[in-house]
């Protein structure tokens, strides 16, 4: 979708994307909290600091780590998370994903699943 040149389905896209913005949050803005939970990732997107060609030190989150950073984003008043994960199969597979997602979705932190 970032390269479409057509100016035509660009419009299209940016209306579907109003639609869908206003019929999911009405007219206020929304912010997410990111939580960067693990950098290890095997593509080369350029704008990307999770790049494979970036020679910083990778890290992955415990899910022990997940839970804390979760309760201190939550005791800071955030309500609504971005999860960032650079894609690697090995290092973060959807199983990983999956328990991750259960540190916040379980009824104890069940604001984090509300719409509020």
């Amino acid at each position: 979708m970032v390269n479409v040149d057509d100016d035509g389905l660009i419009e299209k896209m940016q209306q579907a994307a109003r639609e869908i913005k206003m019929a999911i949050y009405g007219p206020r803005l929304v912010l997410f909290a990111p939580l960067y939970v693990s950098s290890f990732c095997v593509n080369d997107c350029e704008y990307c600091g999770f790049h494979y060609r970036n020679q910083a030190p990778r890290r992955k989150l415990s899910l022990e780590e997940v839970r804390q950073q979760v309760e201190i984003l939550e005791d800071m008043g955030h309500k609504r998370l971005l999860l960032e994960f650079g894609e690697d199969p090995k290092e973060n597979p959807i199983d990983y994903v999956v328990d991750v997602i259960k540190q916040f979705t379980h009824k104890k932190r069940a604001r984090f699943n509300s719409k509020s």
